[in-house]
């Protein structure tokens, strides 16, 4: 009943429907600085659309805040709850908002995003940049040369040109053609099919970073009298040399740039636009947050409760802490550490990273091309930046955020783990017991900010909306109580007549006593037992 295959090796026919279409983009549904979410099943309120603060720590609640947006269907699904988001009209002719069994053919599960002319900066670049640290657009193509001299006459700055001798470097240097034209004075790294030239390194430092990397040495500017020199070179060449190859970008990172609704995450800014959540169904209403919170549907117009913005997650700047610590996973030219503050004198975006629940991969911010890899395939491995690559399957990781770990997706059994403030991170053997394989995803924008604290293992089921939390603190935002259940109290000071309503809400046994005139005394008329407020008639209830 469960196999691919029946007895007569024929796929089974649900199976042999299936359609893979393209993938969809993991993205976050905001409003005010907060989030829609569903409960998952493992909750005594399954399935319940609400409003609420941003996941942090070890809840085991970050998938409720995750949709998953089709672009080509307009539909979002709830990755919590497998179901997609759905609007209806109730027996009393109201609009209703929840989650519902996906069906491409239902138009109330289609929406459309309208958007109001704004924008909202998710990342951008810190300022000043001291000591920029290589992005996409460092990475070049690479090309056989045709002969091993340098390319003569270069088409950049004369001032970066060549003489007619190779930059020094070592005879035994294998990538001496390497350098070229564009690469002088400089440590240059040589991979598949492109190479890397960091800028401000020295020769010492690059010594350091293995076989990978060698050394283009320092050029001068060709005077004068050396130009008829480089003409007899020209004349030595076989065949000219290929021109000097444009800057492309590294060969699997991709913007992304959605039609419906507008994502554009340019290579240094990342922003996305405001506006409604419209359904495509019959009576075309909006998704907007009430004066209580809640999420509902009203009628479609530019106004601050029908503002959203929908935000991909791999465009949202995170920090990755080890729990119950100032330590940030930090990324420096490759290398990656724990630290408490950015290394000196380097970018501060080398602690902001960004994690692609659909690829799999963690990107750092300050060198945008250089996602967490097992450089070292092995128990103990060492973990650094690469060059992202999302068919690279030693780049693949998956968080569990109840117990905090990264867990690598081919290699069974190993999770990113620290060593301690300024050493490298590792893959070890799981286990949740141990402290730095404890990490929290923390939002950089979000508007809630964290201090550091014990681990918590915070309450595992939601007991009220988070949305009615008007003042959250570091703690879990879920109330113990509805907050709905809080004006019920007040409600008997209606009862009394209009003009004694002062009077009637002081305490019943000195009401009486200082209310009543003096003749009609009330202690003397009413006998104990019965309260005089309940008994006497309405007129005479004072």
């Amino acid at each position: 009943n469960f196999g691919v295959f029946d007895e007569e090796r024929k796929i089974h026919p649900l199976l042999g429907a299936v359609k893979v279409g393209p993938a969809p983009v993991a993205v976050r549904l905001w409003q005010n600085g907060k989030v829609i979410k569903v409960n998952g099943a493992n909750t005594r309120t399954a399935g319940r659309v609400y409003l609420g603060e941003p996941n942090y720590g070890l809840t085991g609640h970050f998938d409720e805040e995750i949709w998953f947006y089709y672009q080509e269907k307009n539909m979002f699904k709830s990755k919590s709850w497998n179901q997609c988001l759905d609007t209806y009209v109730d027996g009393d002719g109201n609009d209703v908002l929840h989650v519902y069994k996906c069906d491409e053919s239902n138009d109330n599960q289609k929406w459309a995003f309208v958007a109001d002319g704004n924008l909202e900066i998710m990342s951008e670049p810190f300022e000043p940049l001291p000591t920029p640290a290589p992005t996409k657009h460092s990475f070049r193509a690479t090309q056989s040369p045709v002969t091993s001299k340098p390319t003569p006459k270069p088409t950049r700055k004369k001032t970066r040109r060549p003489t007619k001798a190779p930059a020094p470097v070592t005879p035994a240097d294998r990538y001496a053609d390497k350098c070229g034209t564009d690469c002088v004075d400089n440590c240059q790294y040589v991979g598949p099919g492109y190479t890397l030239c960091y800028n401000g390194w020295d020769q010492r430092v690059c010594a350091m970073m293995g076989d990978t990397h060698h050394w283009c040495g320092h050029a001068t500017p060709a005077p004068a009298t050396e130009a008829p020199e480089e003409e007899e070179e020209e004349e030595e060449t076989e065949a000219p040399t290929p021109a000097p190859q444009p800057y492309t970008p590294a060969p699997t990172f991709k913007e992304i740039i959605e039609q419906n609704p507008d994502f554009e995450i340019e290579p240094v800014t990342i922003r996305t636009k405001t506006g409604m959540i419209m359904s495509h169904s019959p009576r075309g209403k909006c998704v907007a947050i009430d004066d209580q919170e809640n999420v509902v549907m009203k009628e479609c117009h530019f106004e601050a409760s029908t503002t959203f913005s929908i935000r991909p997650i791999a465009g949202e700047e995170i920090y990755l802490r080890v729990a119950g610590s100032d330590w940030k996973l930090t990324e420096y030219y490759g290398r990656v550490r724990m630290s408490t503050e950015p290394i000196a004198e380097s970018h501060p975006d080398t602690q902001i990273w960004f994690f692609d629940t659909i690829s799999q991969t963690i990107r750092n911010k300050a060198n945008g091309a250089a996602c967490l890899e097992i450089v070292e395939d092995q128990v103990g491995g060492l973990v650094e930046g690469r060059l992202c690559d999302e068919t690279n399957i030693m780049q693949k990781w998956v968080y569990n955020d109840k117990t905090g770990q990264f867990y690598h997706h081919l290699k069974v059994a190993m999770c990113l783990s620290a060593d301690g403030v300024d050493k490298a991170v590792r893959v070890q053997f799981c286990d949740t017991k141990a402290v730095y394989q404890k990490w929290y995803i923390e939002l950089v924008h979000s508007v809630t900010k964290h201090d550091t604290q014990v681990l918590p293992w915070q309450t595992p089921f939601p007991t009220a909306a988070p949305g009615f939390h008007y003042a959250p603190t570091p703690a879990p935002t879920k109330p113990n109580k509805p907050a709905t259940q809080a004006p019920a109290p007040p409600a008997p000071a209606t009862d009394a007549p209009a003009p004694p309503a002062p009077v009637t809400d002081a305490p019943a046994p000195p009401a009486p006593v200082t209310d009543a005139p003096a003749p009609p005394a009330p202690v003397t008329d009413a006998p104990a037992p019965p309260a005089p407020v309940t008994d006497a008639p309405a007129p005479p209830a004072p």
